[in-house]
């Protein structure tokens, strides 16, 4: 069952969705770890399309030179651990170091799944809640304030 599509859906791909304010968007910005090294950039943003709320960030992992040489390496990292740098197209993700993101499976071009989900989180050290209501995302690691404020998402 871990198969299972998760139901995510990029950003742009989920009609009347967008970020309440456009410096929200975190797209193509630089993501560094705990340790100041740069790992890699921001790709996507992965949805919730019930809460319309951001659950994943989509990193490319290596730098530019490197990103265009070899194929590209995609992982999953919950908003919740993701903080904006004040001034800067910079996001830094709660990680220690470099190493605990180059050692994340990667995502293969294709609907996330939960197994996808479920293998991030654990790379990552980070659990989902097990609520009776059955809500995936209502933890810590999910917690999109630190990067995108109070209300991020609008519709329309």
């Amino acid at each position: 069952m871990g198969d299972r599509v998760s139901g995510l859906i990029a950003a742009r791909e989920l009609r009347g969705f967008r970020l309440r304010d456009a410096h929200q968007d975190v797209r193509g910005w630089d993501v560094l770890a705990g340790d100041g090294t740069r790992v890699g950039t921001v790709e996507q943003l992965l949805v919730d399309p019930k809460s319309r709320r951001v659950r994943y960030l989509a990193i490319v992992l290596g730098d530019g030179a490197r990103r265009r040489a070899v194929r590209r390496r995609r992982v999953l990292a919950p908003v919740g651990l993701a903080r904006r740098l004040d001034g800067r197209r910079t996001i830094t993700l709660d990680v220690p170091d470099a190493a605990r993101l180059a050692a994340m499976p990667a995502i293969r071009n294709r609907p996330v799944t939960r197994a996808d989900e479920d293998a991030a989180l654990a790379a990552l050290g980070v659990r989902p809640p097990a609520t009776g209501d059955g809500d995936r995302y209502a933890g810590a690691g999910f917690d999109d304030r630190w990067l995108f404020g109070t209300a991020a998402a609008d519709t329309n």
